[in-house]
């Protein structure tokens, strides 16, 4: 079975609404409608719409990805009734997390619906709400959500035979037990159905791909628009064998951060690096996380460039993880699948950000950003086509080709004049740009809530798990009941899974919530 990886930049989601406006271009590369290769970072459309984690902003509304490149946040008109099928393993969305998002942004909720392999768990969680906040907010008038749930042990296969029965097709035998034919049923959807998928695996001829091409060949027979996430930020589009996006990295814990004099010092037991290398930085605050290059080391700590304001040395309650050496990439599946609309992952890049400065993942309204960075020096399987990626700014990776599935004929042109060294197979993503970004990040996930207070005028909430939230975030709660119900701004964290904000309670009163 491939090792399955949730893509979280969720590609798929933003070339969805491309899919029904209409916009997508030619392989490898997407301009914004009006043809501009560059924008402006668009501000957001409110406070609430804002995630900031750690004090930096680490993702873009549903506004601000539409206006970015030139189109409206839905279709303008009534299409014939769609139905948008979203594809997951092993969990599902939280509505509530979802709506409270919406209303934060202003947009109008949704109603989520639900198909299942038979014994899949329904669990909600983090990724399967973020990837349909993200279509919710672009959603169409008369168009449906459903979250199709299948088990990991399943693998594509049994992803793709969910979302299909969810699009409303009907079987000629049983799927679960016997490759099985699909037809329209009565209640297929007159405008369509479209399949937003955000996983990947390294591509490799096996047993579960073959599976995987049969129902492929009969989505794509039916006319179903297949939507593949190809990678998250910066990762080119690619996989390793192990599963990641980093290929034969080596991975170091990082336990200490400090920043001094534009030179950023992070502390990790016996590293092992030297100087030149490109190291990826995950799991720690801001702004230390994204892609640089590593200028000194000591035995247990490494540096690098970084423009910020100081930062005291710190040491991290949790540690991250730093990863050096990414070779052995791979193109993704079912990216490379012919039937498919690949949609990459790329870095967010500013016009002046390059490898010397460092590759941070904070966006900054007002900044000029590209409208697409997929730009292949040099088409090749292992995607390593810039070793010093980007060595000029706006520039970005590259996906790779497949190694089993031919050139579609809507690249050949494409690929003949740019690479004209290119084998005859297909290159991907098909899209990419803003459709890579982190898109924008969930502020609420829709924790359940153990216990609630009121003290004079401050209100305190216990979470279930640690939530993650610090002083000045902006925090929706709901299904509590008067006075914790509403929008607030967070004025206090006393333990990791509680925090405080102001309400007009003067009461005092104490409960335990079961859910």
């Amino acid at each position: 079975m491939p090792n399955l990886r949730r893509q979280i930049a969720l590609a798929a989601s933003c070339v969805v609404a491309a899919v029904i406006a209409g916009s997508i271009s030619g392989a490898n590369e997407a301009a914004d409608a009006s043809g501009a290769t560059t924008f402006t970072g668009p501000a957001y459309a409110s406070a609430a719409c804002t995630p900031t984690t750690g004090g930096h902003d680490l993702g873009i509304g549903p506004q601000q990805w539409n206006a970015s490149v030139g189109l409206p946040l839905t279709p303008s008109g009534t299409p014939l009734a769609q139905r948008l099928v979203i594809g997951e393993l092993n969990e599902t969305a939280n509505p509530v997390a979802v709506n409270n998002l919406l209303r934060q942004c202003g947009l109008s909720e949704v109603t989520l619906l639900t198909e299942s392999w038979p014994g899949a768990p329904l669990t909600p969680g983090g990724e399967s709400t973020l990837d349909a906040t993200v279509i919710a907010a672009a959603l169409p008038p008369n168009t449906t959500i459903t979250m199709a749930v299948s088990p990991a042990n399943q693998s594509f296969y049994g992803m793709l035979v969910t979302a299909a029965s969810a699009c409303g097709f009907t079987f000629s035998g049983d799927p679960t037990r016997v490759f099985s034919t699909i037809t329209k049923s009565s209640s297929y959807p007159a405008g369509g159905c479209i399949i937003s998928l955000s996983y990947n695996a390294a591509e490799f001829d096996s047993v579960q791909l073959q599976n995987a091409d049969f129902m492929m060949d009969q989505l794509e027979a039916q006319g179903v628009i297949v939507v593949v996430a190809a990678g998250d930020e910066g990762s080119g589009g690619c996989i390793s064998s192990a599963g990641n996006s980093y290929g034969s990295a080596v991975g170091k814990s990082v336990t200490g951060v400090a920043l001094t004099s534009n030179v950023a010092t992070l502390t990790s037991a016996a590293n092992g690096f030297t100087a030149g290398q490109q190291v990826f930085i995950t799991g720690v605050t801001e702004p230390f996380q994204g892609l640089f290059t590593i200028t000194s080391v000591t035995t247990n700590t490494f540096s690098f460039g970084l423009t910020n304001a100081d930062i005291p040395a710190t040491t991290l309650t949790s540690p991250g993880a730093a990863s050096v050496n990414f070779g052995g990439l791979t193109p993704q599946f079912l990216a490379t699948h012919p039937g498919v609309v690949a949609v990459g992952g790329t870095q967010w890049l500013s016009q002046t950000t390059t490898m010397s400065t460092g590759l941070a993942v904070a966006y900054t309204a007002g900044s000029t950003y590209s409208n697409y960075v997929w730009k292949d020096n040099n088409a090749n399987p292992n995607c390593a086509n810039l070793s010093t990626f980007p060595t000029t700014g706006g520039e970005g990776t590259g996906g790779g080709q497949s190694a089993l599935y031919t050139m579609p004929s809507y690249q050949a042109t494409a690929a003949t004049s740019s690479y004209p060294g290119a084998t005859n197979f297909r290159m991907t993503p098909d899209v990419a740009a803003l459709a890579g970004w982190p898109t924008y990040a969930i502020s609420n996930y829709g924790m359940s809530v153990s216990a609630k207070q009121t003290q004079n005028t401050t209100a305190t909430v216990v979470t279930s798990q640690n939530s993650g939230l610090i002083v000045g975030e902006t925090v929706v709660v709901a299904g509590v009941g008067a006075p914790f119900d509403g929008t607030f701004t967070i004025t206090g964290t006393p333990y990791t899974n509680a925090f405080t904000y102001t309400t007009n309670a003067i009461t005092i009163t104490t409960a335990a919530l079961t859910s």
